[in-house]
């Protein structure tokens, strides 16, 4: 058990409200439709070197920097209302976020992420019991967003925010976050805003009739229950459960769910081989089958901003908001389905999303009568239906593991190039003093630039080294590459040029001399 004594919340503000145009911002549809699903997120900032409390984030310098930070992210620090129809609108009226400092001084760490036997693995259950936060309102009455700073014994800290789904995703709340740590500097990339990217056009609505995606989880022609599983779900805390493989685990189980893979599908990733892995696991222990008397559900949650990049611009990748694009796809087969066709099924229900798909998606949760609160969840995730939000990144040895497999094949080119020139290096210095004639000096001339040939190997194969080995490598340079050919592209101007040469006509009575 631990203690946390908090102190007195307090509002920070933007510390420079701009007077923007625009005093609100109406959602999107899918953003209107979480406002029963907030989020909560954690960082953890370890103080290794026992630095004192006034010189290891100190209170007055994060609120500080928070202020400068706002002045970014002005719908942070606005107000939320909701309409007759839960189309919800955030008003930028700089009315501040909650603030609150924590104390927990009867526990380290160590408590909060206590580690296993496997040293790259945890134990969650105390920070989900813990009270590490303070929420913001259900009822959509106070601040958007709650932040708490909890001071540990240790002098380490952890951060916690609290906010509506419908005013920030994951992805945002790490670009709030990373642009705090910087000090409310001015980002890299600017938080963009516009929704706009998202909605159908007129003629697109006029020539389309507006139905429900066959991949949507939401349903505009139920009425639920209140006493069903989904709503007496959302009303309790839910502690999630962590499962916990190991690389070679990880490994043996996307080996199996490669083969036999369908001409359509191409590659599968961990993510996809590992949750077709839990539903055989899953189903197999409850005794579920996938027959069409109790089909189950497969769903996923979606991030459709690389969807939208390539008829707008890269700046919706930092578009600030929530997509909660939510999938699912029935599994209905009188065979046993295996891990190659549940991972290429899970993996072709985000692949096949399109610009298009996505912006039917968020029509259809307010199409006809515009009424948000229609939409409903048609699906059982607490008896039958499965849903995979996330799964822990790479641990630190399989990072190493990288890293060696990049230096080895280094190390062995660098033998192969550098022995030969160091052994010529030797051999002219002690042949300087030999007079010879011009026939050895050409034959030395010659071998010296077929050894520094291969030296140069050695900064070349560097290279393509790290693209083969590592996928962290191959990642970046995918995303250089393009941003340095938009840096360099040249883009035609009009030029009008006029070489015409025209005689000077020279007016005598212009000239006068005074003497």
């Amino acid at each position: 058990m631990c203690t946390i004594i908090k102190a007195s919340s307090i509002l920070i503000k933007c510390s420079n409200p701009s007077k923007n145009e625009t005093e609100s911002i109406t959602c999107m549809a899918v953003e209107s439709n979480t406002k029963s699903f907030p989020i909560h997120m954690i960082w953890i900032y370890a103080n290794k070197l026992n630095i004192s409390k006034d010189k290891f984030m100190p209170s007055l310098e994060l609120q500080s920097t928070l202020l400068d930070t706002l002045n970014h992210f002005p719908i942070l620090a606005g107000r939320i209302t909701e309409d007759s129809n839960g189309n919800a609108t955030i008003h930028l009226n700089n009315e501040g976020v909650l603030f609150t400092e924590a104390q927990c001084q009867d526990q380290t760490l160590d408590y909060f992420i206590n580690r296993t036997t496997d040293d790259d693995e945890f134990d969650y259950n105390n920070i989900n019991s813990a009270d590490l936060e303070v929420q913001a309102s259900r009822d959509w009455t106070g601040p958007m967003m709650s932040i708490q700073i909890t001071r540990l014994q240790c002098r380490s800290v952890i951060l916690s925010i609290s906010a509506f789904h419908c005013l920030m995703d994951a992805q945002s709340a790490a670009h709030f976050i990373n642009t705090w740590g910087s000090g409310g500097n001015t980002p890299e990339h600017h938080p963009m805003f516009d929704k706009s990217f998202v909605l159908l056009s007129s003629d697109e609505h006029l020539h389309n009739s507006i139905t429900r995606p066959s991949d949507c989880v939401f349903n505009r022609n139920i009425t639920p229950s209140s006493t069903s599983t989904f709503i007496q779900v959302q009303q309790q805390r839910v502690i999630t459960e962590v499962y916990r493989f190991s690389t070679n685990e990880l490994k043996n189980i996307k080996a199996e769910a490669m083969k036999n893979l369908s001409s359509t599908v191409n590659y599968i990733s961990t993510y996809d081989a590992l949750y077709a892995h839990m539903i055989l696991t899953i189903a197999s222990a409850a005794q579920t089958s996938f027959t069409e008397e109790n089909k189950i559900k497969i769903l996923q949650s979606f991030n459709g901003r690389s969807s939208f990049v390539g008829s707008y611009s890269s700046a919706v990748l930092h578009y600030f908001g929530s997509f909660p694009f939510w999938l699912y796809s029935k599994v209905i087969t009188q065979e046993p389905p295996t891990l190659s066709s549940l991972a290429q099924l899970i993996h072709e229900m985000y692949t096949k999303q399109s610009e298009k798909s996505l912006k039917y998606y968020n029509a259809y949760l307010s199409s006809d009568d515009g009424n948000i609160r229609k939409n409903q969840v048609d699906a059982d995730i607490i008896n039958r239906d499965f849903h995979c939000t996330s799964w822990r990144k790479r641990s630190h040895e399989e990072l190493a593991k990288q890293v060696r497999a990049m230096l080895i094949p280094q190390l062995i080119i660098l033998a192969i190039s550098g022995i030969p020139f160091g052994f010529q290096n030797i051999y002219l210095d002690i042949t300087s003093h030999i007079a010879k004639d011009a026939k050895r000096i050409a034959i030395e001339n010659f071998l010296g630039q077929v050894v520094l040939i291969f030296y140069h190997f050695n900064y070349v194969f560097t290279f393509y080294i790290y693209v083969y080995k590592s996928s962290e490598f191959r990642k970046v340079l995918k995303k250089q590459v393009p941003r340095c050919i938009r840096a360099c592209r040249l883009y035609p101007t009009d030029v009008i040029i006029n070489n015409s040469i025209k005689p000077l006509e020279i007016n005598e009575t212009n000239f006068t001399q005074t003497v």
